[in-house]
């Protein structure tokens, strides 16, 4: 069905039960008024890009003598746009505004902002056996930027300490501690020679 008849039935039928117009109004060639008179006019207004109607009407018989498409009379006039989802610096946004003549609204998605690594930075020191790195960090969300590896730095131990002493029969013991982690190395003395 064409969408100019679909609109011009719908401005009918609105016209009928919303406008005044008389119940027995006809819009067929049989009616018994023979002189047409186009007394009344009906307008529904154009909007922002919307098409309206000027409707001629009988005013004895009611008849709908003529009809006209009025064109819309100028485009939306949008005002400002305010944010209905912040973007993020992963995730997409939302915003909108609004036509102060019609209230119509246009939406359009905004770009992530993506992430800020400027000026913030996170260390993780290296220990005596594992590795430690420093970061950049995001300003807006704290995501940790590429990561620049810190070698482990080692034990720094400390003298051998005797704990047993050897004898000819029994092997001694010896400990170091690390001056850093407190970790704590042992190795055996062999037994004393004959």
């Amino acid at each position: 069905m064409n969408l100019g008849r679909i609109k011009r039935a719908f401005v009918l039928i609105l016209c009928f039960f919303v406008m005044g117009i008389p119940a027995n109004a006809k819009a067929s060639s049989t009616t018994k008024c023979y002189n047409h008179d186009c007394n009344k006019v009906i307008v529904v207004a154009p909007t922002c890009g919307n098409n309206g109607w000027r409707l001629y009407y009988c005013s004895k018989c009611g008849y709908l003598v003529k009809s006209e498409y009025l064109k819309p009379t100028e485009n939306h006039f949008y005002g400002s746009w305010f944010t209905v989802r912040a973007a993020t610096c992963t995730q997409k946004g939302a915003r909108k505004h609004i036509c102060s003549k019609c209230g119509t609204e246009e939406r359009e998605e905004t770009n992530p902002l993506g992430h800020s690594f400027t000026g913030r930075y996170k260390t993780v020191a290296p220990t005596c056996t594992k590795a430690g790195y420093i970061a950049a960090v995001c300003s807006r969300c704290g995501t940790l930027g590429s990561k620049v590896a810190i070698a482990a730095k080692g034990h720094s131990w400390g003298v051998w300490v005797t704990d047993k002493t050897p004898t000819i029969s029994s092997s001694g013991l010896q400990h170091r501690t690390c001056s850093a982690c407190r970790a704590i190395e042992q190795r055996t003395i062999p037994k004393l020679g004959k």
